[in-house]
């Protein structure tokens, strides 16, 4: 029996296709995103040919009100806020090596390299969404996190308000670096469809012969 010539074209059309869009572009995920705090946002962000700008940059002030809003974050870009430094909103927060940082807090007062628990802290409470986690979800005894968003066209509101401010101790350092445009998803089965489209052509093909 021959080959079917057109089930070996198909094959090669939809390997050429893959080809053509894997050799477009390099692309990164960057997971951890949103945590289904806001509604339709994605879970994850890809990005084509990721780069790395700085677009602000700002310290977090904790011994005061604060009130920061960020330069722009474009539509359909994808953004790091990177958060480092820690800071204690209350009496005894210092001891022990015990104040919190941006994503872990401690536990009755102890080193917080030796006993943390993952916290919502103010800091990562931005336009009022709290909840969010960094990415990678670990605990970094630099204390350093990176939270991936995606831009909406405004800025980011940092707020922070307490009562009493004059127990509080520390601060956190913020920066926000643009990463580069965010890859549209996919519709479902989208080259599953072309290639059950050519292989049904060809089946067609030859029944008629």
């Amino acid at each position: 029996m021959k080959p079917n010539i057109f089930l070996k074209s198909a094959a090669l059309f939809l390997i050429s296709i893959g080809l053509v869009v894997k050799g477009q572009s390099q692309t990164f995920t960057y997971d951890n995103c949103n945590y289904g705090l806001i509604a339709n946002e994605p879970q994850s962000l890809t990005v084509n040919n990721p780069y790395s700008t700085l677009v602000d940059q700002f310290n977090y002030i904790v011994t005061g009100p604060f009130d920061y809003t960020t330069a722009t974050l474009k539509q359909g870009f994808a953004y790091d806020i990177r958060i480092s430094g820690r800071a204690g909103y209350g009496p005894l927060d210092g001891m022990n090596n015990s104040t919190p940082d941006a994503a872990y807090c401690f536990v009755n007062w102890q080193d917080l390299d030796l006993v943390h628990i993952p916290a919502p802290v103010t800091v990562t409470a931005w336009d009022g969404i709290d909840g969010r986690r960094p990415s990678p979800d670990v605990y970094s005894t630099a204390h350093v996190y990176d939270y991936y968003v995606e831009g909406h066209d405004a800025g980011l509101a940092f707020s922070f308000r307490d009562n009493p401010y004059y127990d509080n101790i520390g601060g956190f350092q913020v920066s926000v670096t643009e990463l580069g445009a965010v890859v549209p998803v996919p519709e479902p089965g989208f080259f599953a469809i072309i290639g059950l489209g050519l292989v049904n052509a060809a089946f067609l093909r030859r029944r008629q012969r």
